[in-house]
């Protein structure tokens, strides 16, 4: 048999199931109750939301229909197919207001709704028939039957005379009027003065005659508008009982709307409203303190569980693992089970602290050890590090010093190449100045012996001056015997006498040209001698220059032969050094991978100083930790 007692033995899941099934159930109640209260609400305000749209309708259709009544006496024939399409709207909403009285279900306006579609459509019948009467009678005077009735108006005066002019002119005078009244009175005048006119023409036997046939075309015509006049009055008869109608359907539709249905569903409003407060209301409470009673009492159990629980762990927290909880006997409690559980964490930490209180000072001698390598590990750290800096900056400065002598080797090999083009070129300069110098002594050579022959020509000259000088004295001579002689003939030789007076002028001219001649020879001839002796000294110099070339030339030749031996020597120089600064930049390339591995070791060296550092802290705060905690027995 079961007890009560384990009928308490629940665990706290089943517990809260129970509670949170009877939550859930009066959640349930809570929200059909809301649901019920809120269904009549919401009927009720969709019925008034229906309410409210008949009564806008409604108000349309009043509108509409006055606003009809406004455009009906303005009607033309540009807006006449404006005032249908109005019509067809009235239309339109009246079967609007038919449908949505179905929802608000009340008979008497049921059937009002009714009657407003069917006097709607013959009120749009009636209004088509009357603006396609109009159409044909015309909109206005200048237009339609009118038109043709004022055409044939104007016709009429033109076959005016004495006899029928009064009649004529009542008739023309009474149109007028006619047109836009369209009374009965008007047409009784006009229909008797074309009688008198017809008695006119009947009696002077014109109906033949231009005179009778217009008279006569004039009454059909107007017969024909009469008739028209007639159709449009009787259309506009049946027109405005419907009118009427359709107004008092409506009044009487909006005073049922305004006494009757608006206030029934502001009643049925407040009652739905009212319940629904109450419905819910009560079953507020009742869900309320059901969970209310529900929850404190799994609150206060919960609270007794929990102190229990907070002061474990506050001990624990503490240090102390010495504490046991208490377990009570239901064993689906799941405090019960976390007891147990919390009791057997507390056995376990302190089996696993004593072996941390154990395991620390193994850990203090392995940082001691440690702490003693990473010390030797930096006393050579160091050293290294300082040797390869040392070793670094020298290679640094050695393969600094080994590319300024390549550098200023390849200078001097471009240099020296250079010095050698210019030799070469310079020697080619002094051989052909030694080719000169040779044409030039030839030249001298040759001026020379043209200069020793010019001088022997000059010789030859003086000696024909001396022959022409020695010609002129003889002849000086016989123009002198001549005078003589003519100086004793007398008067007889005196023509002979100016002839040789002549003789000796001519002979004295040729020998003052004689001695001029003479003295230009004779220096000439000096000047010649001394072209000849500077030609000889030319001689000699052209010789010396000639043997001074060949020696530089020999000189140049040897020069240029001991610079091809140093440009030889040189590129051997380049390669080695070359090769010299490649292998300095492999071992400075080396010290720097040294350096770094030595950088490397030394962030090893750091690392493992922090760590080691870090390890000491640990194992002390472990320590210190340790220190406090108060171990059970039982480990």
């Amino acid at each position: 048999m079961i007890t009560s007692k384990k009928l308490l033995q629940l665990s706290w899941k089943q517990k809260l199931s129970i509670v949170t099934i009877a939550t859930i159930i009066g959640l349930s109640l809570l929200a059909s109750s809301s649901i019920i209260g809120l269904n009549n609400v919401n009927n009720s305000v969709i019925k008034q939301n229906h309410t409210h749209e008949y009564k806008q309708l409604s108000l349309t259709f009043v509108n509409n229909l006055l606003h009809l009544e406004l455009l009906s006496n303005k009607i033309t024939q540009d807006n006449a197919s404006d005032f249908i399409k109005n019509v067809e709207k009235l239309v339109e909403t009246s079967n609007l207001i038919e449908n949505k009285s179905k929802n608000l279900k009340y008979n008497d306006l049921e059937k009002i709704s009714k009657k407003l579609p069917e006097l709607s459509k013959a009120y749009l019948n009636l209004q088509k028939k009357w603006i396609k009467n109009r159409d044909t009678l015309g909109f206005t005077p200048s237009n339609g039957q009118l038109l043709t009735l004022s055409t044939a108006a104007k016709d009429l005066l033109k076959v005016s005379f004495s006899n029928i002019e009064a009649p004529i002119n009542n008739i023309i005078v009474t149109q007028k009027g006619y047109l836009s009244s369209k009374s009965n009175e008007a047409e009784t005048i006009i229909f008797k003065d074309l009688e008198t006119l017809n008695a006119v023409v009947k009696d002077l036997s014109w109906e033949e005659n231009e005179i009778g046939l217009t008279i006569k075309k004039y009454g059909n015509i107007f017969a024909e508008t009469q008739q028209l006049v007639s159709i449009e009055r009787k259309i506009s008869n049946e027109i405005q009982p419907i009118f009427a109608e359709l107004n008092t359907l409506i009044s009487e539709q909006n005073s049922f709307l305004d006494n009757s249905v608006i206030k029934q569903v502001a009643v049925d409003a407040d009652i739905a409203r009212s319940t629904a407060i109450k419905l819910i209301t009560s079953a507020v409470v009742v869900v309320a303190s059901i969970v209310f009673i529900s929850l404190m009492t799994i609150a206060r159990q919960l609270n007794i569980q929990l102190k229990d629980m907070q002061l474990f762990s506050k001990q624990a927290a503490e240090g102390n693992f010495s504490q046991q909880l208490s377990i009570n006997s239901n064993e689906k409690d799941e405090f019960t089970q976390l007891r147990k559980a919390s009791n057997h964490m507390s056995n376990g930490i302190s089996h696993l602290i004593s072996k941390v209180v154990n395991g620390n000072g193994d850990l203090l001698d392995i940082k001691t050890e440690l702490e003693k390598a990473v010390k030797q590990l930096s006393a050579v750290g160091e050293e290294v590090e300082q040797k390869t800096q040392q070793s670094t900056v020298a290679t640094q400065q050695i393969s600094i010093a080994v590319n300024d002598v390549a550098n200023r080797s390849s200078d001097v090999n471009e240099t020296i190449q250079d010095t050698s083009k210019s030799v070469q070129v310079n020697g080619e300069i002094i051989n052909n100045c030694v080719q000169s110098m040779s044409s030039i002594v030839t030249l001298s050579e040759n001026t020379h012996k043209e200069v020793s022959k010019l001088t022997q020509s000059s010789s030859k000259m003086l000696g024909i001056i001396d022959v022409i000088n020695g010609l002129a004295d003889q002849t000086n001579l016989l123009a002198l015997n001549a005078a003589i002689e003519s100086a004793r003939a007398g008067e007889a030789g005196r023509g002979f006498s100016v002839v040789a007076d002549e003789v000796r002028a001519l002979a004295q001219k040729t020998v003052n040209a004689t001695s001029s001649i003479g003295d230009i020879i004779k220096g000439f001839n000096d000047q010649s001698k001394t072209m000849g002796r500077l030609m000889e000294d030319g001689i000699k110099l052209a010789s010396s220059g000639q043997k001074n070339a060949n020696d530089a030339m020999s000189s140049f030749q040897h020069i240029d032969k001991s610079i091809q031996k140093v440009m030889s020597e040189m590129d051997q120089i380049v390669v080695a050094v070359e090769e010299i600064s490649y292998n300095t930049n492999d071992i400075v390339a080396q010290i720097e991978h040294i350096s770094e591995q030595s950088d490397s070791t030394k962030n090893t060296r750091m690392t493992l100083e922090k760590h080691t550092n870090k390890l000491s802290t640990q194992a002390e705060t472990l320590r210190q930790l340790t220190s406090r905690f108060k171990l059970s027995d039982n480990r």
